[in-house]
């Protein structure tokens, strides 16, 4: 019998919710077993969400039949940020100018010493930015590329000004200056790019 469709979706959320909040690093193997023990659920349900995760690619499988979240080198991070600046900068020249009064004033409340408050209003910050993009196509591969950032930017933590640096890019936004803005979307990457090293070397303590 199927899976109940509340309970497959409790369990994709709960899971993809452990995942992208940095619970499991890159490469590990979580152990199915336990984590239907520790949601409440049986294995088939939490079978199923982790094979949808792995289309969404927060997970790969494994020759045994499991599951292991992506490793992350530096040749595959350094094309995931070149990806998603790519992706962003294509979605501007579509997108109209962002009107975004509450996310620049939840921006200006966050404490920079909360990693995750940052990463979060960085994810909603890009993909607010590019919600005018014209193909739904375009905008469902931001989404993907940015949740796949999730852990480097948890890792992105020895990076200093990341808030002033949120803060210059959505009065950029807001103004409606595309080239400008396309250009400080070129710098937030290429700093990330500089900095991998210590980023990767982050990512090993989550």
């Amino acid at each position: 019998m199927p899976p109940d469709p509340s309970h497959a979706d409790y369990v994709y959320r709960s899971l993809k919710g452990d995942i992208l909040s940095g619970r499991y690093p890159p490469g590990s193997v979580p152990n199915i077993q336990h984590v239907a023990d520790e949601i409440g659920f049986s294995i088939s349900p939490v079978r199923d969400a982790m094979e949808r995760l792995v289309g969404e690619r927060l997970l790969l499988t494994r020759s045994n039949g499991g599951f292991q979240l992506p490793p992350i080198s530096g040749a595959s991070l350094r094309d995931l940020y070149l990806w998603h600046s790519y992706l962003t900068r294509g979605a501007i020249r579509s997108a109209p100018a962002l009107h975004a009064s509450l996310l620049a004033r939840e921006i200006a409340a966050t404490n920079p010493e909360d990693n995750h408050a940052i990463v979060a209003v960085t994810a909603r910050f890009f993909l607010e930015l590019s919600a005018g993009a014209a193909s739904e196509e375009h905008l469902a591969a931001i989404r993907s590329a940015g949740e796949r950032l999730t852990l480097p930017r948890l890792a992105e933590r020895r990076l200093r000004d990341r808030k002033p640096e949120l803060e210059r890019l959505i009065i950029l936004s807001i103004s409606g200056s595309k080239i400008a803005l396309k250009e400080a979307i070129s710098v937030y990457h290429r700093r990330r790019l500089r900095h991998m090293s210590e980023i990767l070397l982050a990512l090993q303590s989550l």
